[in-house]
């Protein structure tokens, strides 16, 4: 379990995310946040509610709002054993870490080429959630299942695998004497951003939330116009880059 974040206030005011990935079937779930204090309860009861019951026992790292708080009433009430990671050790709860980075790697491809803004964040990992979860994975007897089959005895429908923030022509169901497929409506050529009007937001980032980590914000957006104290008198750039956390104080300017 984890709560996890992107760099903007995603769409429906969701200012965060609640991970879970089951240890036995790596059966992954997410649930919108609005905020840290009544939400993280509230998700809670509808995870237990849609598994049907409630686990015996929850690993997550060491953040205070799940191990602390009302969160932490509510599954000491219900009897739940909770494992906390010490501080600075993340690595007990590495499995809904390592879910996550491959999550986010989805969301950003997925992102970058439809050219959304980073408010779709949400969406997009909710949805790398679902594909996720219909990857195949080899078993110890050498026999193939998937985390949903695993977890819920349901075999995978690859029928609801819409492409993610498609376009579609649904006015039209036929193409001169040929009639249009569900799946020739799809509009392949132009992208959703464009379309709607919006200015992609190259390096969207995802983040977890832990007692250290925060959600960066560039002193500059990009495309600002900045003056460069390089000489005098200053010269006046675009910026095309920003710093990340790996370096904090390193621009790209053209």
């Amino acid at each position: 379990m984890d709560i996890v974040f992107g760099t903007d206030v995603s769409l429906g005011n969701i200012h965060y995310g609640l991970l879970f990935t089951d240890h036995y079937s790596h059966m992954t779930y997410l649930y919108p946040l609005q905020n840290l204090a009544s939400d993280i309860v509230k998700e809670l009861e509808s995870f237990f509610a849609h598994l049907g019951f409630c686990p015996k026992r929850l690993i997550f790292d060491f953040d205070t709002k799940l191990i602390g708080g009302k969160s932490r009433e509510y599954l000491n009430h219900l009897k739940i054993h909770v494992n906390a990671a010490p501080a600075n050790r993340q690595d007990p709860n590495g499995l809904a870490e390592r879910h996550w980075q491959t999550m986010t790697a989805m969301g950003r491809n997925w992102l970058a080429s439809v050219e959304l803004l980073a408010k779709f964040w949400y969406y997009a990992v909710k949805h790398a959630a679902e594909v996720f979860n219909y990857f195949p994975i080899k078993l110890e007897d050498d026999t193939w299942s998937t985390p949903l089959e695993l977890a819920h005895g349901i075999k995978p429908d690859l029928r609801v695998l819409f492409k993610v923030f498609g376009l579609a022509a649904v006015c039209r169901e036929r193409n001169g004497d040929c009639r249009v497929g569900k799946f020739d409506k799809f509009q392949l050529n132009t992208t959703s951003g464009a379309c709607f009007g919006y200015k992609y937001q190259a390096g969207t980032f995802f983040y977890r939330l832990d007692e250290t980590t925060s959600i960066f914000s560039p002193k500059y957006a990009l495309d600002t116009s900045v003056y460069i104290h390089t000489h005098s008198p200053p010269s006046i750039a675009t910026i095309i880059g920003i710093p990340t956390y790996k370096n904090p104080k390193r621009w790209i300017f053209i």
